[in-house]
């Protein structure tokens, strides 16, 4: 069970990097987010990046391969603070208490239906 919670932190922390279907440096982009040298290379022999997504409401989202086991895995980064469509997303939430105005929310279900 920690095994698979290590993963997903992994996945979630992968998230932040940018750039990762143009960006032939892949263990570049995971080592600017946190990932140590030594855990960058294990990653990248564990999953692959099927696609990413980013636009202008601030949405970064990245769809992980594991080829050895077949898994699919989406991954969505958190609010960057210093990104202001971050900001007025987290703020519209918590003003309104729902997605229903999130324009985030929106543009992630659009993407994941193309998908």
């Amino acid at each position: 069970m920690y095994k698979e919670y290590l993963n997903h932190a992994e996945l979630a922390l992968a998230a932040y990097a940018k750039n990762l279907i143009a960006n032939l440096q892949i263990k570049d982009s995971l080592t600017d987010e946190g990932f140590s040298t030594t855990q960058a290379d294990a990653f990248i022999l564990k999953y692959r990046v099927v696609t990413q997504h980013t636009d202008a409401t601030g949405l970064s989202a990245t769809v992980f391969a594991n080829d050895a086991t077949g898994e699919t895995f989406l991954a969505i980064r958190g609010t960057q603070i210093t990104d202001p469509a971050d900001l007025f997303a987290g703020l519209s939430l918590a003003i309104f208490g729902s997605t229903l105005l999130q324009p985030q929310y929106a543009s992630l279900k659009t993407q994941v239906q193309a998908w």
